[in-house]
């Protein structure tokens, strides 16, 4: 499975630290003139500077990168709805309805997570097999992290 990770750039996606179609939790929608994007709120996502940032401390008027473009945001609201995934691309990076993000969350700084995340990567790039079989593994390690719920205060 590969998904978008820039505007004309695809990445495989080797590991999903959340995958639970489920699961009930509160999010952040940010709106932008044609689109919305549903977040967890310590998600990580790219301001129009190309600076990472969690998705609750977006606010309106601030401008994200969407569709390769800047976007200025003209709503923000917590939300509850269904559903949590988290997929990991190689470069950490992804786009969702069309936002640039990173793979990460504020459960753990960006720079540590990406490493402890590099023998996955590369036992990826040597079998060229999504880690999926290690999401029972993932669930564990996510268990171990902080929840979403947690990371809401």
């Amino acid at each position: 499975m590969a998904v978008r990770t820039a505007a004309a750039t695809y990445s495989p996606v080797h590991l999903f630290s959340h995958k639970d179609a489920d699961v009930v939790t509160e999010f952040v929608k940010i709106t932008v003139r044609g689109g919305e994007l549903r977040v967890s709120p310590k998600h990580y996502v790219y301001k129009g500077d190309g600076i990472a940032v969690t998705a609750d401390s977006i606010r309106v008027g601030d401008i994200m990168i969407r569709n390769g473009e800047n976007a200025v945001v003209e709503k923000v609201e917590a939300i509850v709805d269904t559903g949590l995934f988290n997929p990991h691309t190689l470069d950490s990076s992804i786009v969702v309805d069309g936002f640039s993000a990173s793979c990460y969350t504020a459960a753990m700084e960006a720079k540590t997570a990406h490493s402890l995340l590099a023998p996955l990567r590369m036992l990826f790039r040597i079998s060229y097999k999504p880690l999926f079989a290690l999401e029972k593994g993932s669930e564990l390690l996510a268990k171990a992290l902080p929840s979403g719920k947690d990371l809401m205060l």
